[in-house]
């Protein structure tokens, strides 16, 4: 994308204005983009009643292989989903928390990060606690040596680090491989006040296998080495950046083998880490101004493994929760598009029933919901409140851009990627005299070479994946740009690319 209203700045035939509810298939260069999975509902409505904000859902993978879908809703204990009945189930409740001596928010987002063979879960008011994977109160424990955590703990050199709420500008860790001891609790002393530069307050760490950054709310740094007993004098303190940094605690996560760290900035514009802070953020600034900054305490910063993007989950105007979904292709390190069409309080990796890596979100009113996989059959967004067809919009760049000369356009030639029929695709111009009226089309899907003799066996499909619309055009301007959209319940769609043909109009050199 490159959402750029200035023709002179938009008129690059690789990049989109806006590319809505769509990803590409090939991340290493320019691609046919195809629409996003939909999501279905996951299982009946959880928490209790005025207690239904979805706080945490996430992945506890034990080290015997067992493995849970766990989500937390409205404080009401724990909750570990079934993939094969499709059914949730409270194995930790209320009154379980409350006999292991723990107290849960049934509002504040909730962090998780597996540890030790544990579950070590922090709601950034109470303090934080473990757990095994065990039904009930045995599964649980208080680690009362901890001080409550602020935002999201990580795991560095095997101990549990975390943000201190009390004094945000203090970070705490455990002993290695043992979350109940170490932090502030006598006879240790893991702590230090990263006041060396800086005494504002700290909004996220997050350790990797070379550094352990961390984050306020304009500035960004790390700290690498061994955390020996002298941590506090043997780490070596590097900044990253004076002036860039978050104030959304799950705003910031890191992606892939070199383990870059992408996230939120105060300014609500995407940032990464290699090396340096580097912007990711020129090509989408439209989208960003159409954000609510004071909610980028909500944000929430994702890999996602099966379309291979970092997704940026934000607050748009007018919006409580997340709203939508920046796609960013973390292979060249451009935004690609944007996912809208729900909201959601929490968004996590899962495995599905058959291990494969899956987004899963939680609503403000109970719900959880997993999405489909790329080579699935679920293209609609499976509410609630009942099915929605999703939205996909592909708007060009500026075509034929002139400063000064006007042409005739006559005519547009749309690929579509057909993976099955196609209906109800809207065509729409516009130029410097605006918005031309829609035009519909639709496509059939690849057949088989000898339909008409039943002949429906692999070697006679016709594997033909495109299918051209043609539209013929009466517009003129100095640019014209094509809006390419579709919302039609149960069909999934596909772009490749779209020209236009024009003629000279006015005093056109070429027209002497």
């Amino acid at each position: 994308m490159r959402d750029s209203l200035d023709p002179t700045l938009s008129s690059d035939p690789a990049r989109a204005i806006s590319i809505q509810n769509m990803y590409p298939l090939e991340l290493n260069k320019p691609s046919t983009f195809i629409g996003r999975p939909g999501f279905d509902q996951a299982g009946s409505q959880l928490g209790a009643t005025d207690k239904r904000t979805g706080q945490l859902v996430t992945q506890f993978t034990k080290l015997d292989g067992t493995e849970y879908t766990v989500a937390i809703v409205g404080g009401q204990g724990i909750y570990t989903y079934n993939w094969s009945t499709e059914s949730w189930s409270q194995v930790v409740t209320v009154a379980n928390l409350t006999t292991a001596s723990i107290t849960l928010s049934e509002t504040a987002r909730v962090y998780a990060v597996t540890f030790n063979d544990k579950l070590i879960i922090s709601d950034g008011t109470n303090t934080p606690f473990s757990w095994t994977g065990a039904s009930g109160a045995g599964g649980l424990a208080s680690l009362t040596n901890a001080p409550v955590f602020y935002g999201q703990p990580t795991v560095y050199y095997a101990k549990v680090f975390a943000i201190k709420n009390s004094e945000r500008n203090v970070i705490v860790w455990s002993e290695e491989n043992d979350e109940t001891v170490g932090y502030e609790t006598a006879p240790y002393n893991n702590t230090w006040q990263l006041g060396q530069t800086d005494q504002e307050a700290l909004y996220a760490i997050r350790g990797s296998n070379e550094a352990l950054y961390y984050l306020r709310a304009r500035s960004a740094g790390s700290i690498r080495g061994a955390v020996t007993p002298e941590f506090t004098a043997d780490g070596t303190h590097e900044g990253v950046s004076p002036t860039t940094g978050t104030t959304s605690p799950d705003g910031a996560e890191l992606v892939g083998e070199d383990e870059r760290l992408f996230f939120i900035d105060a300014d609500a514009q995407p940032h990464y880490v290699y090396g340096r802070v580097h912007e990711a953020y020129n090509d989408i600034r439209e989208v960003i101004r159409g954000l609510d900054r004071s909610k980028l305490s909500s944000a929430i910063t994702r890999y996602d493994p099966r379309t291979g993007l970092v997704l940026f989950g934000v607050v748009e105007t007018g919006q409580t929760h997340p709203s939508a979904l920046i796609a960013f292709n973390p292979i060249l390190n451009v935004p690609v598009a944007v996912w809208r069409g729900f909201t959601f309080t929490a968004l996590g990796v899962v495995k599905n029933g058959t291990g494969a890596p899956t987004l899963m979100h939680l609503s403000s009113d109970g719900y959880a919901y997993d999405h489909g996989t790329i080579t699935g059959d679920l293209w609609d967004d499976e509410l609630n409140a009942g099915t929605t067809a999703i939205a996909h919009v592909v708007e060009t760049c500026h075509l034929g851009t002139d400063l000064r000369y006007e042409k005739r356009f006559l005519r547009a030639d749309v690929l579509l990627r057909a993976e099955e029929d196609t209906t109800s695709i809207n065509v729409r111009t516009a130029t410097p005299y605006g918005a031309g009226s829609a035009v519909s089309a639709s496509v059939e899907s690849s057949e088989s070479r000898w339909d008409e003799f039943d002949w429906d066996e692999a070697p006679w499909a016709s594997g033909i994946l495109q299918r051209k619309v043609a539209i013929g055009l009466n517009a003129i301007g100095r640019w014209l740009r094509l809006q390419v959209s579709h919302q039609v319940t149960g069909e999934e769609f596909g772009f490749e690319a779209a020209t236009v043909s024009w003629t000279p109009a006015g005093d056109h050199p070429s027209n002497a």
